[in-house]
Protein backbone atom coordinates (compact mmCIF):
# COMPACT_ATOMS: atom_id res chain seq x y z
CA UNK A 1 0.00 0.00 0.00
CA UNK A 2 1.31 3.46 -0.94
CA UNK A 3 1.81 5.70 2.06
CA UNK A 4 1.67 9.48 1.60
CA UNK A 5 3.43 11.51 4.31
CA UNK A 6 2.54 15.14 4.88
CA UNK A 7 5.02 17.76 3.69
CA UNK A 8 4.78 21.52 3.26
CA UNK A 9 4.43 21.24 -0.52
CA UNK A 10 2.13 19.23 -2.74
CA UNK A 11 2.63 15.49 -3.14
CA UNK A 12 1.87 13.54 -6.30
CA UNK A 13 1.32 9.82 -5.64
CA UNK A 14 2.64 7.63 -8.42
CA UNK A 15 1.47 4.22 -7.15
CA UNK A 16 -1.96 3.26 -5.90
CA UNK A 17 -3.80 0.19 -4.93
CA UNK A 18 -6.69 -0.07 -7.35
CA UNK A 19 -9.71 -2.35 -7.38
CA UNK A 20 -12.06 -2.63 -10.34
CA UNK A 21 -15.58 -1.96 -9.13
CA UNK A 22 -18.23 -4.63 -9.40
CA UNK A 23 -21.07 -2.75 -7.77
CA UNK A 24 -19.42 -2.99 -4.38
CA UNK A 25 -20.74 -1.15 -1.37
CA UNK A 26 -18.26 0.72 0.77
CA UNK A 27 -18.91 -1.68 3.66
CA UNK A 28 -17.84 -4.55 1.44
CA UNK A 29 -14.64 -2.75 0.62
CA UNK A 30 -13.87 -2.42 4.30
CA UNK A 31 -14.78 -5.96 5.43
CA UNK A 32 -14.12 -8.24 2.47
CA UNK A 33 -10.49 -9.35 2.75
CA UNK A 34 -10.68 -11.28 -0.49
CA UNK A 35 -10.92 -8.18 -2.64
CA UNK A 36 -7.72 -7.87 -4.65
CA UNK A 37 -6.31 -4.33 -4.69
CA UNK A 38 -3.48 -4.05 -7.21
CA UNK A 39 -0.55 -1.65 -7.14
CA UNK A 40 -1.05 0.12 -10.46
CA UNK A 41 -2.07 3.49 -11.78
CA UNK A 42 -3.90 2.20 -14.83
CA UNK A 43 -7.68 2.16 -15.00
CA UNK A 44 -8.82 -0.06 -17.84
CA UNK A 45 -11.89 -1.97 -18.93
CA UNK A 46 -14.45 -0.75 -16.37
CA UNK A 47 -16.58 2.29 -15.71
CA UNK A 48 -15.71 2.60 -11.97
CA UNK A 49 -12.77 1.88 -9.67
CA UNK A 50 -11.77 1.95 -6.00
CA UNK A 51 -8.44 3.50 -5.00
CA UNK A 52 -6.86 2.88 -1.60
CA UNK A 53 -4.01 4.87 -0.09
CA UNK A 54 -2.55 5.60 3.34
CA UNK A 55 -1.73 9.15 4.39
CA UNK A 56 0.36 10.12 7.41
CA UNK A 57 0.48 13.43 9.25
CA UNK A 58 3.66 13.38 11.34
CA UNK A 59 2.90 16.77 12.79
CA UNK A 60 1.67 17.04 16.35
CA UNK A 61 -1.20 19.21 15.16
CA UNK A 62 -4.14 18.39 12.98
CA UNK A 63 -3.84 19.60 9.39
CA UNK A 64 -6.34 20.33 6.64
CA UNK A 65 -5.51 18.79 3.29
CA UNK A 66 -6.96 19.00 -0.20
CA UNK A 67 -6.90 15.89 -2.31
CA UNK A 68 -7.11 16.26 -6.08
CA UNK A 69 -8.29 13.10 -7.86
CA UNK A 70 -7.75 12.27 -11.52
CA UNK A 71 -9.87 11.35 -13.46
CA UNK A 72 -11.99 14.03 -11.90
CA UNK A 73 -15.35 13.51 -13.61
CA UNK A 74 -17.01 11.86 -10.63
CA UNK A 75 -15.17 10.87 -7.45
CA UNK A 76 -16.09 10.14 -3.82
CA UNK A 77 -13.65 10.33 -0.90
CA UNK A 78 -14.09 8.08 2.18
CA UNK A 79 -12.04 9.04 5.22
CA UNK A 80 -12.41 9.12 8.98
CA UNK A 81 -11.07 11.41 11.62
CA UNK A 82 -9.70 10.32 15.01
CA UNK A 83 -11.04 6.82 14.60
CA UNK A 84 -14.61 7.93 14.35
CA UNK A 85 -17.16 7.23 11.65
CA UNK A 86 -16.29 7.43 8.04
CA UNK A 87 -16.89 10.75 6.32
CA UNK A 88 -18.01 10.80 2.72
CA UNK A 89 -17.39 13.65 0.24
CA UNK A 90 -18.50 13.56 -3.39
CA UNK A 91 -17.26 15.75 -6.24
CA UNK A 92 -18.98 15.44 -9.60
CA UNK A 93 -18.76 17.51 -12.74
CA UNK A 94 -21.66 19.89 -13.34
CA UNK A 95 -21.49 22.21 -16.33
CA UNK A 96 -23.29 24.91 -14.32
CA UNK A 97 -20.61 24.93 -11.64
CA UNK A 98 -16.98 25.93 -11.78
CA UNK A 99 -14.82 23.00 -13.00
CA UNK A 100 -12.02 24.22 -10.75
CA UNK A 101 -13.63 22.37 -7.80
CA UNK A 102 -14.21 19.13 -9.71
CA UNK A 103 -12.23 16.23 -8.22
CA UNK A 104 -11.14 18.22 -5.16
CA UNK A 105 -11.79 16.94 -1.65
CA UNK A 106 -10.90 18.78 1.56
CA UNK A 107 -10.47 16.85 4.80
CA UNK A 108 -8.52 16.95 8.05
CA UNK A 109 -5.84 14.53 9.31
CA UNK A 110 -5.23 14.41 13.05
CA UNK A 111 -1.76 15.06 14.41
CA UNK A 112 0.65 12.11 14.29
CA UNK A 113 -1.98 9.97 12.60
CA UNK A 114 -1.85 7.39 9.87
CA UNK A 115 -5.12 7.18 7.98
CA UNK A 116 -6.34 4.95 5.22
CA UNK A 117 -8.46 6.68 2.59
CA UNK A 118 -10.61 5.24 -0.16
CA UNK A 119 -11.60 6.99 -3.37
CA UNK A 120 -14.39 5.82 -5.60
CA UNK A 121 -13.77 6.94 -9.20
CA UNK A 122 -16.55 6.78 -11.79
CA UNK A 123 -15.37 7.29 -15.40
CA UNK A 124 -18.70 6.54 -17.04
CA UNK A 125 -18.96 9.88 -18.90
CA UNK A 126 -21.33 10.39 -21.84
CA UNK A 127 -18.61 11.47 -24.23
CA UNK A 128 -15.69 9.38 -23.03
CA UNK A 129 -13.65 8.28 -26.05
CA UNK A 130 -11.61 5.64 -24.21
CA UNK A 131 -12.02 3.27 -21.28
CA UNK A 132 -8.38 3.50 -20.39
CA UNK A 133 -7.32 6.11 -17.86
CA UNK A 134 -4.39 6.94 -15.71
CA UNK A 135 -5.15 7.58 -12.04
CA UNK A 136 -3.39 10.29 -10.05
CA UNK A 137 -3.74 11.57 -6.49
CA UNK A 138 -2.41 15.02 -5.66
CA UNK A 139 -2.33 15.93 -1.97
CA UNK A 140 -1.86 19.53 -0.89
CA UNK A 141 -2.00 21.21 2.50
CA UNK A 142 -4.99 23.49 2.67
CA UNK A 143 -2.67 26.31 3.71
CA UNK A 144 -0.82 25.91 0.42
CA UNK A 145 -4.09 25.98 -1.52
CA UNK A 146 -5.19 29.07 0.38
CA UNK A 147 -1.81 30.67 -0.27
CA UNK A 148 -2.14 29.94 -3.98
CA UNK A 149 -5.59 31.54 -4.02
CA UNK A 150 -4.26 34.54 -2.14
CA UNK A 151 -1.32 34.90 -4.52
CA UNK A 152 -3.66 34.51 -7.45
CA UNK A 153 -5.92 37.28 -6.21
CA UNK A 154 -2.96 39.52 -5.33
CA UNK A 155 -1.45 39.08 -8.78
CA UNK A 156 -4.80 39.77 -10.43
CA UNK A 157 -5.54 42.83 -8.27
CA UNK A 158 -2.09 44.39 -8.76
CA UNK A 159 -2.20 43.72 -12.48
CA UNK A 160 -5.69 45.20 -12.82
CA UNK A 161 -4.74 48.33 -10.85
CA UNK A 162 -1.63 48.90 -12.96
CA UNK A 163 -3.48 48.32 -16.23
CA UNK A 164 -6.38 50.50 -15.13
CA UNK A 165 -4.05 53.37 -14.23
CA UNK A 166 -2.36 53.24 -17.62
CA UNK A 167 -5.77 52.94 -19.28
CA UNK A 168 -7.15 56.04 -17.54
CA UNK A 169 -3.99 58.02 -18.26
CA UNK A 170 -4.15 57.26 -21.98
CA UNK A 171 -7.92 57.72 -22.03
CA UNK A 172 -7.26 61.32 -20.94
CA UNK A 173 -4.70 61.68 -23.73
CA UNK A 174 -7.16 60.29 -26.25
CA UNK A 175 -9.90 62.76 -25.33
CA UNK A 176 -7.38 65.59 -25.68
CA UNK A 177 -5.76 64.57 -28.98
CA UNK A 178 -8.16 62.03 -30.59
CA UNK A 179 -5.18 59.96 -31.71
CA UNK A 180 -6.08 56.74 -33.54
CA UNK A 181 -3.04 54.89 -32.18
CA UNK A 182 -4.11 55.76 -28.63
CA UNK A 183 -7.57 54.35 -29.37
CA UNK A 184 -6.01 51.04 -30.41
CA UNK A 185 -3.92 51.09 -27.24
CA UNK A 186 -7.04 51.57 -25.12
CA UNK A 187 -8.76 48.61 -26.83
CA UNK A 188 -5.61 46.57 -26.29
CA UNK A 189 -5.61 47.46 -22.58
CA UNK A 190 -9.26 46.45 -22.15
CA UNK A 191 -8.50 43.12 -23.79
CA UNK A 192 -5.42 42.78 -21.59
CA UNK A 193 -7.54 43.22 -18.46
CA UNK A 194 -9.98 40.61 -19.78
CA UNK A 195 -7.08 38.25 -20.49
CA UNK A 196 -5.69 38.66 -16.99
CA UNK A 197 -9.12 38.06 -15.46
CA UNK A 198 -9.66 34.92 -17.52
CA UNK A 199 -6.11 33.73 -16.83
CA UNK A 200 -6.88 33.92 -13.12
CA UNK A 201 -10.19 32.04 -13.66
CA UNK A 202 -12.45 34.81 -12.36
CA UNK A 203 -14.98 34.84 -15.20
CA UNK A 204 -16.25 31.46 -14.01
CA UNK A 205 -17.58 33.14 -10.90
CA UNK A 206 -19.83 35.26 -13.09
CA UNK A 207 -20.93 32.51 -15.48
CA UNK A 208 -19.67 28.98 -14.74
CA UNK A 209 -21.21 27.27 -17.80
CA UNK A 210 -18.73 24.72 -19.19
CA UNK A 211 -18.27 22.56 -22.25
CA UNK A 212 -16.62 19.30 -21.16
CA UNK A 213 -15.11 16.16 -22.69
CA UNK A 214 -13.58 13.22 -20.86
CA UNK A 215 -10.53 12.35 -22.92
CA UNK A 216 -8.15 9.64 -21.83
CA UNK A 217 -7.19 10.34 -18.20
CA UNK A 218 -8.36 13.94 -17.95
CA UNK A 219 -11.61 15.77 -17.73
CA UNK A 220 -11.11 18.46 -20.36
CA UNK A 221 -13.23 21.52 -19.81
CA UNK A 222 -13.72 24.47 -22.12
CA UNK A 223 -14.91 27.08 -19.69
CA UNK A 224 -16.02 30.67 -20.00
CA UNK A 225 -12.53 31.63 -18.83
CA UNK A 226 -10.89 29.73 -21.70
CA UNK A 227 -13.30 31.22 -24.18
CA UNK A 228 -12.69 34.71 -22.77
CA UNK A 229 -8.93 34.10 -22.82
CA UNK A 230 -8.94 33.16 -26.51
CA UNK A 231 -11.11 36.14 -27.42
CA UNK A 232 -8.97 38.47 -25.28
CA UNK A 233 -5.78 37.24 -26.95
CA UNK A 234 -7.42 37.74 -30.34
CA UNK A 235 -8.34 41.35 -29.48
CA UNK A 236 -4.91 41.95 -27.95
CA UNK A 237 -3.16 41.06 -31.19
CA UNK A 238 -5.75 42.91 -33.23
CA UNK A 239 -5.03 46.02 -31.16
CA UNK A 240 -1.25 45.45 -31.21
CA UNK A 241 -1.05 45.02 -34.99
CA UNK A 242 -3.27 48.04 -35.65
CA UNK A 243 -1.37 50.07 -33.05
CA UNK A 244 1.85 49.26 -34.91
CA UNK A 245 0.29 50.17 -38.29
CA UNK A 246 -1.16 53.42 -37.00
CA UNK A 247 1.82 54.48 -34.88
CA UNK A 248 4.36 53.92 -37.66
CA UNK A 249 1.98 54.88 -40.50
CA UNK A 250 3.03 51.72 -42.31
CA UNK A 251 0.38 52.14 -45.01
CA UNK A 252 2.37 55.12 -46.33
CA UNK A 253 5.89 54.54 -45.00
CA UNK A 254 6.14 50.72 -45.25
CA UNK A 255 3.35 49.47 -47.57
CA UNK A 256 4.87 45.99 -47.93
CA UNK A 257 5.07 45.44 -44.19
CA UNK A 258 1.62 46.93 -43.79
CA UNK A 259 0.12 44.27 -46.08
CA UNK A 260 2.10 41.55 -44.29
CA UNK A 261 0.80 42.71 -40.91
CA UNK A 262 -2.78 42.90 -42.18
CA UNK A 263 -2.77 39.47 -43.84
CA UNK A 264 -1.03 37.84 -40.87
CA UNK A 265 -3.61 39.29 -38.51
CA UNK A 266 -6.49 38.10 -40.72
CA UNK A 267 -4.98 34.61 -40.82
CA UNK A 268 -4.72 34.51 -37.05
CA UNK A 269 -8.30 35.74 -36.65
CA UNK A 270 -9.60 32.98 -38.96
CA UNK A 271 -7.61 30.35 -37.09
CA UNK A 272 -8.65 31.55 -33.64
CA UNK A 273 -12.35 31.92 -34.40
CA UNK A 274 -12.40 28.62 -36.27
CA UNK A 275 -10.73 26.68 -33.49
CA UNK A 276 -13.04 28.16 -30.85
CA UNK A 277 -16.09 27.34 -32.95
CA UNK A 278 -14.93 23.75 -33.51
CA UNK A 279 -14.21 23.26 -29.81
CA UNK A 280 -17.56 24.64 -28.68
CA UNK A 281 -19.71 23.08 -31.37
CA UNK A 282 -18.09 19.76 -32.21
CA UNK A 283 -15.12 18.43 -30.29
CA UNK A 284 -12.48 19.44 -27.76
CA UNK A 285 -9.27 20.30 -29.65
CA UNK A 286 -7.88 22.98 -27.36
CA UNK A 287 -4.92 20.87 -26.22
CA UNK A 288 -3.71 20.71 -29.83
CA UNK A 289 -4.82 24.21 -30.80
CA UNK A 290 -3.07 25.89 -27.89
CA UNK A 291 0.32 24.77 -29.22
CA UNK A 292 -0.35 26.21 -32.68
CA UNK A 293 -1.95 29.25 -31.07
CA UNK A 294 1.16 30.05 -29.05
CA UNK A 295 3.37 29.59 -32.12
CA UNK A 296 1.21 32.01 -34.11
CA UNK A 297 1.29 34.52 -31.24
CA UNK A 298 5.04 34.25 -31.16
CA UNK A 299 5.28 34.85 -34.93
CA UNK A 300 2.97 37.88 -34.73
CA UNK A 301 5.06 39.45 -31.97
CA UNK A 302 8.26 38.84 -33.93
CA UNK A 303 6.61 40.40 -37.00
CA UNK A 304 5.78 43.52 -34.97
CA UNK A 305 9.38 43.68 -33.77
CA UNK A 306 10.69 43.22 -37.32
CA UNK A 307 8.40 46.00 -38.58
CA UNK A 308 9.66 48.29 -35.81
CA UNK A 309 13.27 47.60 -36.77
CA UNK A 310 12.51 48.24 -40.45
CA UNK A 311 10.74 51.49 -39.58
CA UNK A 312 13.73 52.57 -37.49
CA UNK A 313 16.11 51.89 -40.38
CA UNK A 314 13.79 53.78 -42.73
CA UNK A 315 13.85 56.72 -40.29
CA UNK A 316 10.10 56.75 -39.82
CA UNK A 317 9.11 59.46 -37.28
CA UNK A 318 8.88 58.16 -33.68
CA UNK A 319 10.02 54.69 -34.79
CA UNK A 320 12.92 54.60 -32.31
CA UNK A 321 10.57 55.13 -29.37
CA UNK A 322 8.20 52.45 -30.67
CA UNK A 323 11.07 50.00 -31.17
CA UNK A 324 12.32 50.52 -27.62
CA UNK A 325 8.74 50.19 -26.35
CA UNK A 326 8.47 46.80 -28.06
CA UNK A 327 11.69 45.27 -26.80
CA UNK A 328 10.94 44.66 -23.10
CA UNK A 329 7.31 43.52 -23.35
CA UNK A 330 8.02 41.45 -26.43
CA UNK A 331 10.83 39.63 -24.67
CA UNK A 332 8.55 38.87 -21.74
CA UNK A 333 5.56 38.08 -23.96
CA UNK A 334 7.73 35.79 -26.07
CA UNK A 335 8.58 34.01 -22.84
CA UNK A 336 4.90 33.32 -22.11
CA UNK A 337 4.18 31.12 -25.17
CA UNK A 338 7.57 29.46 -24.74
CA UNK A 339 6.68 28.81 -21.11
CA UNK A 340 3.35 27.33 -22.14
CA UNK A 341 4.92 25.31 -24.94
CA UNK A 342 7.67 23.67 -22.92
CA UNK A 343 6.78 24.01 -19.23
CA UNK A 344 3.13 24.51 -18.48
CA UNK A 345 0.68 24.05 -21.37
CA UNK A 346 -2.42 24.68 -19.25
CA UNK A 347 -0.89 27.72 -17.55
CA UNK A 348 -2.08 26.92 -14.01
CA UNK A 349 1.27 27.16 -12.22
CA UNK A 350 2.30 30.75 -12.81
CA UNK A 351 0.26 33.89 -12.22
CA UNK A 352 2.94 36.53 -11.93
CA UNK A 353 4.50 35.94 -15.37
CA UNK A 354 1.56 37.32 -17.38
CA UNK A 355 1.09 40.14 -14.88
CA UNK A 356 4.71 41.21 -15.32
CA UNK A 357 4.46 40.89 -19.11
CA UNK A 358 1.21 42.80 -19.36
CA UNK A 359 2.38 45.53 -16.99
CA UNK A 360 5.60 45.91 -18.99
CA UNK A 361 3.58 46.07 -22.19
CA UNK A 362 1.23 48.69 -20.76
CA UNK A 363 4.10 50.76 -19.40
CA UNK A 364 6.29 50.69 -22.51
CA UNK A 365 3.50 51.43 -24.97
CA UNK A 366 2.15 54.13 -22.68
CA UNK A 367 5.58 55.76 -22.62
CA UNK A 368 5.75 55.46 -26.41
CA UNK A 369 2.34 57.06 -26.79
CA UNK A 370 3.21 59.84 -24.35
CA UNK A 371 6.41 60.48 -26.29
CA UNK A 372 4.47 60.50 -29.56
CA UNK A 373 1.82 62.75 -28.04
CA UNK A 374 4.53 65.13 -26.81
CA UNK A 375 6.04 65.22 -30.29
CA UNK A 376 2.57 65.81 -31.74
CA UNK A 377 1.91 68.52 -29.17
CA UNK A 378 5.22 70.23 -29.97
CA UNK A 379 4.35 70.06 -33.65
CA UNK A 380 0.94 71.53 -32.87
CA UNK A 381 2.55 74.30 -30.83
CA UNK A 382 4.89 75.08 -33.72
CA UNK A 383 1.94 75.00 -36.08
CA UNK A 384 0.00 77.24 -33.72
CA UNK A 385 2.88 79.72 -33.56
CA UNK A 386 3.15 79.63 -37.32
CA UNK A 387 -0.61 80.03 -37.58
CA UNK A 388 -0.48 83.01 -35.23
CA UNK A 389 2.28 84.55 -37.30
CA UNK A 390 0.25 83.94 -40.43
CA UNK A 391 -2.79 85.39 -38.69
CA UNK A 392 -0.80 88.48 -37.75
CA UNK A 393 0.49 88.74 -41.30
CA UNK A 394 -3.01 88.29 -42.63
CA UNK A 395 -4.27 90.87 -40.17
CA UNK A 396 -1.56 93.26 -41.29
CA UNK A 397 -2.45 92.55 -44.90
CA UNK A 398 -6.12 93.11 -44.10
CA UNK A 399 -5.26 96.39 -42.40
CA UNK A 400 -3.16 97.41 -45.36
CA UNK A 401 -5.94 96.45 -47.69
CA UNK A 402 -8.33 98.44 -45.53
CA UNK A 403 -6.04 101.46 -45.73
CA UNK A 404 -5.63 100.91 -49.45
CA UNK A 405 -9.37 100.69 -49.83
CA UNK A 406 -9.73 103.95 -47.92
CA UNK A 407 -7.07 105.52 -50.10
CA UNK A 408 -8.78 104.15 -53.18
CA UNK A 409 -12.10 105.47 -51.95
CA UNK A 410 -10.48 108.83 -51.29
CA UNK A 411 -8.85 108.74 -54.70
CA UNK A 412 -12.20 107.84 -56.23
CA UNK A 413 -13.76 110.74 -54.36
CA UNK A 414 -10.99 113.04 -55.56
CA UNK A 415 -11.32 111.70 -59.07
CA UNK A 416 -15.05 112.25 -58.97
CA UNK A 417 -14.50 115.77 -57.63
CA UNK A 418 -11.77 116.41 -60.18
CA UNK A 419 -13.97 114.96 -62.90
CA UNK A 420 -16.76 117.24 -61.80
CA UNK A 421 -14.37 120.17 -61.73
CA UNK A 422 -12.98 119.23 -65.10
CA UNK A 423 -16.52 118.94 -66.37
CA UNK A 424 -17.22 122.43 -65.14
CA UNK A 425 -13.96 123.67 -66.63
CA UNK A 426 -14.77 121.96 -69.92
CA UNK A 427 -18.17 123.52 -69.87
CA UNK A 428 -16.64 126.94 -69.21
CA UNK A 429 -14.01 126.27 -71.87
CA UNK A 430 -16.71 125.30 -74.32
CA UNK A 431 -18.63 128.47 -73.46
CA UNK A 432 -15.51 130.56 -73.99
CA UNK A 433 -14.73 128.75 -77.19
CA UNK A 434 -18.27 129.38 -78.37
CA UNK A 435 -17.93 133.04 -77.41
CA UNK A 436 -14.52 133.23 -79.08
CA UNK A 437 -15.90 131.57 -82.18
CA UNK A 438 -18.89 133.94 -82.15
CA UNK A 439 -16.54 136.91 -81.71
CA UNK A 440 -14.31 135.65 -84.47
CA UNK A 441 -17.29 135.08 -86.73
CA UNK A 442 -18.57 138.58 -85.91
CA UNK A 443 -15.23 140.07 -86.79
CA UNK A 444 -15.06 138.08 -89.99
CA UNK A 445 -18.56 139.12 -90.96
CA UNK A 446 -17.81 142.73 -90.01
CA UNK A 447 -14.65 142.87 -92.04
CA UNK A 448 -16.35 141.20 -95.02
CA UNK A 449 -19.12 143.82 -94.79
CA UNK A 450 -16.61 146.61 -94.63
CA UNK A 451 -14.76 145.11 -97.57
CA UNK A 452 -17.96 144.98 -99.58
CA UNK A 453 -18.76 148.60 -98.64
CA UNK A 454 -15.38 149.65 -99.80
CA UNK A 455 -15.96 147.88 -103.09
CA UNK A 456 -19.37 149.51 -103.54
CA UNK A 457 -18.09 152.88 -102.65
CA UNK A 458 -15.36 152.53 -105.19
CA UNK A 459 -17.98 151.67 -107.77
CA UNK A 460 -20.04 154.77 -106.91
CA UNK A 461 -17.23 157.13 -107.56
CA UNK A 462 -18.46 157.72 -111.13
CA UNK A 463 -21.80 159.08 -109.94
CA UNK A 464 -22.76 162.75 -109.36
CA UNK A 465 -19.70 164.47 -108.33
CA UNK A 466 -20.95 166.51 -105.52
CA UNK A 467 -23.23 163.94 -103.98
CA UNK A 468 -20.95 161.01 -104.35
CA UNK A 469 -17.85 162.65 -103.04
CA UNK A 470 -19.58 163.84 -99.93
CA UNK A 471 -21.06 160.37 -99.20
CA UNK A 472 -17.98 158.47 -100.18
CA UNK A 473 -15.72 160.62 -98.11
CA UNK A 474 -17.96 160.10 -95.10
CA UNK A 475 -18.11 156.34 -95.55
CA UNK A 476 -14.38 156.04 -96.11
CA UNK A 477 -13.75 158.04 -93.07
CA UNK A 478 -15.97 155.71 -91.13
CA UNK A 479 -14.24 152.61 -92.43
CA UNK A 480 -10.82 153.96 -91.65
CA UNK A 481 -11.84 154.76 -88.16
CA UNK A 482 -9.59 152.48 -86.10
CA UNK A 483 -11.63 152.87 -82.95
CA UNK A 484 -14.39 150.59 -84.11
CA UNK A 485 -12.02 147.96 -85.41
CA UNK A 486 -9.91 148.12 -82.28
CA UNK A 487 -13.06 147.75 -80.24
CA UNK A 488 -13.73 144.44 -82.06
CA UNK A 489 -10.15 143.30 -81.42
CA UNK A 490 -10.41 144.10 -77.73
CA UNK A 491 -13.55 142.02 -77.48
CA UNK A 492 -11.83 139.14 -79.31
CA UNK A 493 -8.80 139.48 -77.03
CA UNK A 494 -10.95 139.15 -73.92
CA UNK A 495 -12.58 135.94 -75.15
CA UNK A 496 -9.25 134.55 -76.35
CA UNK A 497 -7.58 135.03 -72.98
CA UNK A 498 -10.44 133.16 -71.28
CA UNK A 499 -9.64 130.13 -73.46
CA UNK A 500 -5.86 130.62 -73.51
CA UNK A 501 -4.93 132.47 -70.34
CA UNK A 502 -1.51 134.16 -70.16
CA UNK A 503 -0.93 133.61 -73.89
CA UNK A 504 -0.24 137.26 -74.63
CA UNK A 505 1.85 137.73 -71.50
CA UNK A 506 4.00 134.71 -72.33
CA UNK A 507 4.29 135.83 -75.94
CA UNK A 508 5.35 139.35 -74.93
CA UNK A 509 7.84 138.00 -72.38
CA UNK A 510 9.48 135.65 -74.85
CA UNK A 511 9.18 137.91 -77.93
CA UNK A 512 9.04 141.50 -76.77
CA UNK A 513 9.84 142.95 -80.22
CA UNK A 514 6.58 141.78 -81.80
CA UNK A 515 4.29 144.48 -83.18
CA UNK A 516 0.57 144.69 -82.49
CA UNK A 517 -0.26 143.17 -85.90
CA UNK A 518 2.23 140.34 -85.33
CA UNK A 519 0.63 139.73 -81.92
CA UNK A 520 -2.80 139.53 -83.55
CA UNK A 521 -1.39 137.16 -86.22
CA UNK A 522 0.07 134.91 -83.49
CA UNK A 523 -3.36 134.71 -81.80
CA UNK A 524 -5.05 133.79 -85.08
CA UNK A 525 -2.43 131.11 -85.72
CA UNK A 526 -2.99 129.76 -82.20
CA UNK A 527 -6.66 129.31 -83.15
CA UNK A 528 -5.51 127.45 -86.29
CA UNK A 529 -7.39 129.81 -88.61
CA UNK A 530 -6.83 129.49 -92.34
CA UNK A 531 -4.97 132.08 -94.41
CA UNK A 532 -8.26 133.17 -95.92
CA UNK A 533 -9.86 133.74 -92.50
CA UNK A 534 -6.77 135.63 -91.31
CA UNK A 535 -6.77 137.76 -94.45
CA UNK A 536 -10.38 138.78 -93.87
CA UNK A 537 -9.76 139.58 -90.17
CA UNK A 538 -6.64 141.63 -90.87
CA UNK A 539 -8.03 143.30 -94.03
CA UNK A 540 -5.25 142.08 -96.31
CA UNK A 541 -4.98 139.53 -99.10
CA UNK A 542 -3.84 135.96 -98.59
CA UNK A 543 -0.41 136.54 -100.12
CA UNK A 544 0.19 139.24 -97.56
CA UNK A 545 -0.85 136.76 -94.87
CA UNK A 546 1.72 134.23 -96.06
CA UNK A 547 4.47 136.84 -96.12
CA UNK A 548 3.48 138.02 -92.67
CA UNK A 549 3.57 134.46 -91.30
CA UNK A 550 7.05 133.96 -92.81
CA UNK A 551 8.35 137.15 -91.20
CA UNK A 552 6.75 136.18 -87.86
CA UNK A 553 8.33 132.73 -87.83
CA UNK A 554 11.77 134.17 -88.63
CA UNK A 555 11.34 136.75 -85.89
CA UNK A 556 10.23 134.12 -83.31
CA UNK A 557 13.03 131.73 -84.27
CA UNK A 558 15.56 131.49 -81.39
Amino acid sequence: MNILHYQENEQNLRHFEILTDSSYHFQQILTNKDLNFKKTATLKGASAYWIRAVVVNPSRHAKLFELKVYPSFNSTLYHKYSGKTWNIHNSKFNRFRSPWRVGRHTYEIAGQRRDTIYVYVNVDAPNALSKKFKARLLLQPQSLVANQKSNLFTAWAIGMVVLLLFFLNNLYLYFNFKDKATAYYLILQLATMAYLTSYCLYFERLQPYTFAWLLKDTLNTYTIDKLAMHMAILIIFWGLINLCRSYLNTKVKLPGYDRLLKYSLNTYIVFEVGSVALTIRFFYIDDVVIIVDNILCLLLMLLVLLTSIKAYRAKVPNSQTFLLANCLPLLIMVGIPLYHLFIDINGHNSYWLPVIALAAQALSFSVALVSRTKATRDALIDSEIESRQLALSLEEIVNRNHLNEKEIEQAKTNIIAQTHQNLLLNQRLENHQRELAASTLFMVQKNELLHQLKTQINELKGASQYQLERNVDGMMSLLDNNDRIDTGWETFKIHFEQVHPSFFDDLKREHSTLTQKETRLSAYLKMQLSNKEIAVLMGIDQASVRRAKTRLLKKMKP
